[in-house]
């Protein structure tokens, strides 16, 4: 593999098509001109093809460009790397013959090769970045470690070679790989103690705060707090019984109540029946009394007409001595009392004793009836009378219940399940507390466990350190390297390093 990237050529497409490719075979390519004219635009195709995410073109350039296309060779072998800002998350790259290499996403994805990882795969930087962990997990990609050597911008000369001091720690461990300064177990090593670093300060962090917190409270004291859990447990636990028990009261006060009710509703059952039977009783008692008094007027008629035929008897004698039909003698024919001697009909004005005697006859039997109805409208009031009394007696009786045993449970359930609830409270509280101490003490611990590993790892970090190439050997570094745009970059990297270090 080559640690060497040339940049061969760039071609530009617009939405008009592709525009004349631009030549950068050389060993230095300077591009000059007015303002305005394109020169950092055209550094900035460079890198969005090289997997750099360029926020916003300059000009006429953030409108008309559609795609960007650069020829690269590393090593002994050209590739062409195309993106298009349709699909600027992918860089598709050919190889020298045009034939697909790959599609590369820009960002990492799962299970996905990248851009950066590719790239530098081709220049055997792979294993060496891949070791390197910078503050917050931070890994070392092709786009924003390695590319800002490759040119220098003269708008953003500070920004890419001189950098600000805060990037001092990535810009170093670029500068010792590239210059064959370190290896990538000692960096992968080194990454370790800061990533620990970052893990102790954290730790410390978060037990200062669970210290302030328990500052704030007055069971500072941890075999306090643990006594105080203790005895509130054992509150609690006699509480919890106490209410147990007062619960099973209240549960067989619930079933006597249950009992009353059913009771009373029986009860209540029993007076809606006899009350029903009385009204039906009376209703039949109404009904003969009634027919009676229509027997007593229809007996008092028969009287009246009986006094009205004496008083007036019909005159007796013969109209016709004989039928006018039949010619038959008519006093000859027998006819009953009261009766024509004609048509053999009743006269007007009497009475048929049959029909009396059938009166009185209903009258006794109405009588009779009535009297019998008379005895069980009396034999039912007695009995809804009853109902009544028995009602009443188990209705006072519920009231009284109610009275003595619910109410009292019902307060002192409350009362006890108050006081349960207050000690669950004060338990979960101080429960909070001890998990805080806990805590603060495994922090603690494993400060400790993680400070003496550190150490461990510093004295192997600083007995390997010294086996490494000094800084008097970059000279051979840069020389084995070869001339390129890396090499000048490389140049250009020690004197920053011996401008701002001395």
């Amino acid at each position: 593999m080559s640690t060497v990237i040339h940049l061969l050529a760039l071609r530009i497409g617009t939405a008009l098509g592709w525009q004349a490719p631009y030549e950068l075979d050389a060993p230095v390519v300077a591009i000059v001109g007015p303002v305005d004219t394109g020169k950092s635009s055209m550094l900035d195709c460079i890198a969005y093809a090289l997997g750099r995410d360029v926020r916003a073109f300059r000009g006429a350039v953030h409108t008309q460009l559609t795609d960007v296309e650069l020829r690269v060779r590393l090593g002994t072998s050209t590739y062409t790397l195309r993106r298009s800002r349709s699909e600027h998350t992918h860089v598709t790259v050919y190889d020298a013959g045009g034939t697909l290499e790959g599609r590369f996403p820009v960002k990492a994805e799962e299970g996905r090769l990248t851009l950066s990882d590719w790239l530098l795969a081709q220049l055997g930087l792979d294993d060496a970045f891949a070791a390197v962990r910078l503050s917050g997990n931070r890994q070392l990609d092709f786009a924003n470690a390695l590319l800002p050597y490759c040119y220098i911008r003269q708008s953003a000369i500070d920004n890419q070679i001189i950098r600000d001091p805060r990037d001092d720690e990535e810009r170093l461990i670029v500068a010792r790989l590239l210059l064959n300064l370190t290896t990538p177990a000692f960096e992968r090593r080194a990454s370790t103690i800061r990533e620990v670093d970052n893990q102790i300060e954290r730790s410390r962090s978060r037990a200062g705060t669970v210290d302030k917190f328990l500052s704030a409270s007055p069971h500072t004291n941890h075999s306090d707090l643990q006594e105080r859990i203790a005895t509130l447990t054992q509150q609690r636990d006699l509480a919890g019984a106490r209410l147990a028990q007062m619960r099973n009261d209240a549960r067989a006060a619930d079933k006597a109540l249950d009992s009353y009710r059913d009771e009373l509703s029986g009860a209540r059952k029993e007076v809606s029946a006899a009350e029903t039977e009385l009204d039906r009783k009376r209703l039949a008692h109404d009904r003969l009394q009634a027919r009676m008094k229509e027997l007593d007027q229809a007996l008092l008629a028969l009287a009246e007409t009986e006094a009205r035929a004496a008083d007036h008897p019909p005159p007796l004698g013969l109209v016709q001595p004989a039928c006018p039909l039949c010619k038959s003698s008519i006093a000859e024919r027998p006819v009953l009392p009261d009766h024509c001697s004609l048509c053999t009909q009743r006269y007007p004005g009497t009475v048929d004793p049959q029909e009396r005697q059938m009166l009185m006859t209903i009258r006794e039997t109405v009588k009779a009836d009535l009297a019998a109805a008379h005895g069980e409208v009396g034999t039912a009031k007695q009995r809804a009378d009853a109902a009544h009394a028995a009602a009443k007696r188990v209705h006072d009786g519920f009231n009284q219940f109610l009275k003595e045993p619910v109410s009292p449970y019902a307060d002192a359930l409350a009362a006890a399940s108050a006081a349960v609830h207050q000690i669950e409270g004060e338990l979960a509280a101080l429960a909070a507390l001890e998990d805080a101490h806990r805590r603060l003490q495994h922090q603690r611990l494993d400060i400790d466990r993680l400070k003496g590993e550190q150490e461990e790892r510093r004295r192997e970090h600083v007995a390997n350190e010294a086996e490494l190439e000094s800084a008097r050997d970059v000279v051979n570094a840069l020389n084995e390297i070869g001339s390129g745009d890396l090499c000048v970059a490389a140049s250009l990297i020690v004197s920053t390093f011996k401008g701002r270090r001395g």
